[in-house]
């Protein structure tokens, strides 16, 4: 079993957001925002919680979470090259 927090909750919220259920799909990736785990999880996070608010038609809310994730890219790299290093 995966011990990443963060890859639990992007799982979750993934699949609540695949089956309509929006609510849960924020709550799961609310709570998997702080959680531990990969950028590469997070990046699934952010996809979710973008996804969810266009389908609530959320303007403000999807422009603060593509915002959110744009302002992390420029840490992005030396991450990345140690997790795919893995």
């Amino acid at each position: 079993m995966n011990q990443r927090p963060k890859f639990f909750h992007s799982l979750a919220a993934s699949n609540a957001l695949g089956r309509g259920d929006i609510e849960f799909a924020i709550f799961a990736a609310g709570r998997g925002l702080d959680a531990q785990g990969s950028v590469v999880d997070q990046h699934f996070i952010y996809n979710t919680l973008i996804q969810a608010y266009q389908r609530l038609g959320d303007v403000m809310t999807t422009t603060k979470y593509c915002l959110a994730e744009l302002t992390e890219i420029p840490n992005l790299s030396g991450i990345l090259k140690q997790e795919f290093n893995t």
